[in-house]
């Protein structure tokens, strides 16, 4: 330690006190930055490797907190000043050495993987000069981004400034360091049975593409070939099998890639009994060698004739099958974007990219990198050559040729996984020289290798479009044109080369519409309707269709509704489809809020004419290129139940008038008359399913036409609180007596507008349901369940059905509803509150699921605090939240439910007025887990407000005991405001038991690096103690 500078008696002290204090280490480090005391710290041990925090576990299992190892940031600090040049550059050997070392020690060992540790050394690393560290070094990057951990921060660092930095140096010794870095950083790793690049493929495709002329300008091909490889790997198939019939008997034949060898595998099939398997090792050859030697091995050693004409081919696509991975797709239908996860596409883009600028630059490189591609077996490879030939014309266009000449030219010529690629480079030669014409010519018109025709397809047909396809693309030129168009006069068609797989595309919504909303406002409504009988989809997938005209229909219904009402007998007889989104964009008008009129007279005479004839019930009116939906008369009766339901929801301009209540009964009756179907099966909850069932929408709108009549006659039916149709009441009797499913769900799901309709009628049904069927009881109440306002002589009625479903109810989603209901009834008093009182006997009785729910029913009504019933709902909440401190979060050992449950009473805390001696331990209970269960927030906000209640002193006191608490198991960042403005509050009450724990809580977030409340601390001139 030579260069150890002295340190004054004041230097001393603090060095002395960092040795011996966490939380005045993590402060120190946090603010030195002064060179002086780099030797003093490394003797004193704080660069040692095993000081490196590791991961530890979180609260949540399978979960990790990665802490910051506190001396980073000063050698970052450090590494910035050897990078000014005002530090000396020895020191940037000694971060070397620490890195080294560091990585070295934690190389394999999870327990010490620490990524926040890895990003540290890459910026430091960034900082220093090239020169100072060698290629051997970067063996260490390999470690930090193998971590298990997210390795963004590190490979962000590596791809923005250290590899750029390198290329743009350009001395050879930098290059080779940043193709080294290119290598580390496009590592792959198997996953599944497939790879992936261990980095983050957003940096990677981010660096090439910003990078791309430096790194072709002054890299080596080692790049290009380097990536090659991890493509191959990613490309690399390890099993191909194919069935294949000789004589009367079929084989499975197995095929596996070794490293240096090809197992073949031979299983008879035979459906009676096992037979054994036959194998075979060649040498990894081409494809021509390989059906030679499994055509010799199935004639001599399995003793089976084999057919060159029936086999050859066969054997051929099973070698194929090893090689055409990643091949389907046309490299012309390739996005740009690709996706994150992604990384053949990724490196398909790379290399695609670095390719064309070669070609731009270094063409001779480039030249070998195709020749390479060419000969691959890979038939990506071949592909890719292709691609960048083809968009590069004239300057690699000769190793096509080269190619062609060859004996292996069907690898490119006669495959289906390169029709694209080669398409677009034969659209892009010319002028050809004699030569080359009669070439290629030879190469079309000897046809296939192999006929793919199917079974019973004519097989000259096939070669002669095979043939077409090629000459196709070489119409530019005349005597290829001229063969084209004979080739057609054979074929019938016009045809051309394409992708195996198209690219992917997707559509939202119903394609186009022939019409727009403007053209249909301004057609007359007869020839509208006309053309809505005549017009057929014209391309299903990019329109026009009918489901895009009908939603242009509705569309137009919604916005001028009297574009239909004004004429609507002109649609009598167009399609349901189309009916029904007219209905539809008339009935969202009726849901808009405004002072609109609505011809309902001519909506209810539609309805009527165009449902009372035997064409609509025998569905005739059915399109029948309506593919999307198949609309049928149960669209437009659905359709128009909820069209009523909406005109007498509320009593508005848009309501339908008193004059006209009778038609629609009548639509609603007739409607009824001639349905069939008695039940339809419940899939959904009972609140969906008759939302949105034939007799549900039936119902509902016959029960709200009543409402709306009751309504409009109110004075005249208030005798005897009868206030509807006794012709309606007469319906739902009949309904009930024919037990539709529906009529239960409606009956509970609409209790109250029933009892307000008839009272009497209702509790007799009430009454009749507790001695009915079980099942139709259930339906009742579950439908009742739904309701969100609970009157009190219904909920007293309902008494012995809420005693009774404490404990037949077993569904989640309904428990929660009842949990709502009896908790509605315990905090408004709708039943006076006994020993045995139907709430308490639920949370008495409940699970912890049901306690949660109570919990949050009464956290939702925090918000009624300033009510004139506060005070009692106040005792109500506190009533329960005792009860369950007692007789749960307050016996030991706690469960986990039961500190989840005290967790959530944070919730409840609104009520509190101010803390108190009781309130205190419940909120200290809560603190404790309040971190665990994402609750931590919650109390901060809460103990902020309370903070100015009560006796300034005393309430003081209550918030540090919870504050303080709450630390044991956490150390909450989050929300700043609100713990900055409670520990305001804290430092400014004048009290030796509060002063002493505000120290500790600061003490606390200090040791943990957190300096949240350092200036409040400071201004108060508060001080640490030693």
């Amino acid at each position: 330690m030579s260069d150890l500078i002295a340190l004054n008696h004041k230097e001393q002290a603090v060095l002395d006190r960092i040795l011996t204090d966490e939380a005045s280490e993590n402060y120190f480090f946090k603010k030195v930055s002064n060179i002086k005391w780099f030797y003093h710290l490394k003797k004193a041990g704080f660069f040692s490797p095993d000081r490196a925090p590791g991961p530890k576990p979180a609260n949540e299992p399978g979960f990790f907190t990665l802490p910051e190892w506190n001396i980073l940031p000063y050698l970052e600090r450090i590494s910035e000043q050897i990078q000014k040049g005002t530090c000396d550059v020895s020191y940037a050997y000694e971060l070397l050495s620490i890195m080294n070392e560091v990585t070295s020690y934690c190389r394999g060992k999870d327990k010490i993987d620490n990524n926040r540790t890895w990003w540290y050394f890459s910026k430091i690393l960034c900082n220093l000069p090239q020169e100072i560290y060698t290629l051997e070094f970067l063996d260490n990057i390999n470690e930090w981004l193998r971590s298990r951990f997210n390795t963004t921060l590190v490979i962000s660092e590596l791809t923005q400034r250290l590899i750029p930095n390198l290329l743009i140096e350009g001395q050879t010794d930098a290059v080779l360091k940043a193709e080294k870095l290119i290598c580390l950083i496009t590592d792959i790793y198997p996953v599944d049975r497939n790879y992936r690049f261990r980095s983050d493929i957003y940096w990677i495709n981010q660096f090439f593409k910003k990078n791309l002329k430096l790194i072709v300008e002054k890299c080596s091909l080692e790049v290009i070939h380097n990536l090659t490889s991890k493509v191959q790997k990613i490309l690399e198939r390890q099993t191909a099998s194919r069935n294949i019939t000789f004589g009367t008997k079929v084989f499975d034949i197995e095929l596996k890639s070794l490293p240096d060898s090809f197992e073949v595998i031979f299983t008879e099939i035979d459906a009676d009994q096992a037979k054994p398997n036959f194998e075979v090792t060649l040498e990894k050859v081409d494809s021509d060698k390989f059906i030679k030697c499994i055509a010799n091995y199935i004639s001599t050693e399995l003793q089976l004739e084999f057919s060159p004409e029936a086999h050859e081919k066969q054997i051929w696509a099973l070698y194929d099958n090893l090689y055409s991975g990643g091949s389907l797709q046309s490299l012309y239908n390739s996005d740009d974007d690709v996706s994150t996860k992604d990384s053949l596409q990724s490196a398909t883009g790379i290399l695609g990219h670095l390719l064309l600028e070669m070609a731009k630059t270094r063409p001779e490189d480039g030249r070998v990198v195709l020749r390479e591609y060419l000969q691959s077996r890979y038939m990506y490879f071949i592909k890719m050559a292709l691609y960048i030939i083809g968009l590069t014309g004239k300057t690699y266009e000769h190793l096509f040729w080269e190619a062609l000449k060859t004996d292996n030219y069907t690898m490119f010529f006669d495959s289906h996984y390169v029709e694209d690629e080669l398409r677009h480079l034969l659209i892009g030669l010319g002028p050809l020289s004699e030569e080359e014409k009669i070439l290629i010519a030879k190469r079309v018109e000897t046809g296939p290798q192999y006929c793919w025709a199917s079974e019973g397809e004519d097989v000259e047909l096939y070669i002669a479009i095979w043939k077409q396809e090629r000459y196709q693309a070489l119409r530019h030129i005349p005597e290829f044109d001229a063969r084209y168009e004979e080739l057609k006069k054979t074929t019938g068609t016009d045809v051309a080369l394409h992708p195996a797989v198209g690219k992917i595309e997707t559509r939202w919504g119903w394609g186009s519409s022939p019409l727009t909303p403007e053209e249909v406002l301004a057609m007359p409504n007869k020839e509208l309707a006309a053309f809505l009988q005549e017009f057929k989809t014209k391309d299903w997938w990019n329109g026009p269709t009918v489901s895009a005209l009908a939603q242009t229909l509705r569309s137009v219904a919604k916005q001028s509704s009297e574009k239909f009402t004004t004429d609507f007998s002109a649609f009598l007889h167009t399609g349901f489809l189309h009916v029904y989104n007219i209905l539809s964009g008339i009935q969202e008008a009726l849901n808009e809020n405004d002072k609109s009129t609505v011809n309902w007279e001519s909506i209810l005479f539609f309805i009527q004419k165009y449902t009372q004839t035997s064409q609509f019930w025998n569905d005739d009116y059915r399109l029948s290129d309506d593919r999307d939906w198949n609309a049928g008369h149960q669209w437009i009766i659905g359709i128009s139940c909820e069209i009523l339901k909406s005109g007498t929801t509320k009593d508005n301009k848009k309501a339908i008038p008193a004059d006209q209540l009778e038609t629609a009964k009548s639509i609603v009756f007739y409607f009824i008359s001639q349905c069939k179907s008695e039940n339809e099966e419940i899939v959904n909850d009972h609140l969906t399913h008759i939302l949105n069932s034939m007799w549900g929408k039936l119902l509902t709108a016959l029960l709200f036409i009543s409402l709306r009549q009751a309504r409009i006659n109110k004075i005249v039916l208030e005798l005897n609180d009868v206030r509807w149709d006794l012709l309606i009441r007469e319906c739902f009797d009949n309904c009930f007596l024919r037990n539709i499913s529906d009529v239960f769900i409606v009956f509970g799901y609409y209790l109250p507008q029933f009892y307000y309709l008839d009272k009497n009628w209702s509790r007799k049904k009430v009454e009749t349901l507790l001695c009915s069927d079980q099942n139709y009881n259930d339906l009742f109440f579950s439908g009742y369940l739904h309701n969100r306002t609970i009157y009190g002589d219904i909920y007293r009625d309902m008494e012995l059905l809420y005693r009774l479903s404490i404990t037949k109810i077993t569904e989640e989603a309904r428990r929660e509803l009842l949990a709502n209901h009896l908790a509605t009834g315990f905090y408004y008093s709708l039943y006076e509150p006994k020993s045995d009182s139907l709430f308490f006997e639920f949370i008495k009785t409940g699970s912890t699921t049901d306690l949660h729910n109570v919990i949050y029913y009464f956290a939702n009504k925090h918000d009624e605090r300033s009510s004139s019933l506060t005070l009692k709902k106040r005792k109500k909440v506190f009533e329960f939240w005792e009860w369950l401190y007692n007789k749960v979060i307050s016996i030991k050992p706690l469960t986990d439910d039961a500190k989840k449950l005290s967790a959530d009473t944070v919730m409840l805390a609104n009520f509190i007025d101010k803390i108190d001696d009781k309130t205190v331990v419940w909120l200290e209970t809560a603190a404790e887990f309040a971190h665990e269960f994402h609750n931590s927030y919650r109390l901060i906000e809460i103990l902020d407000e309370l903070k100015d209640r009560g006796n300034r002193v005393i309430t003081a006191q209550y918030i540090a005991r919870v504050f303080r608490k709450m630390l044991d198991e956490s150390l909450p960042d989050y929300d700043r405001d609100h713990l900055r403005s409670i520990f305001e509050f804290l430092v400014g009450v004048d009290d030796p038991s509060v002063r002493d724990a505000t120290n500790e809580i600061f003490d606390i977030y200090l040791r943990h690096g957190n300096e949240i409340f350092i200036d409040i601390w400071e201004k108060q001139n508060l001080k640490v103690k030693d």
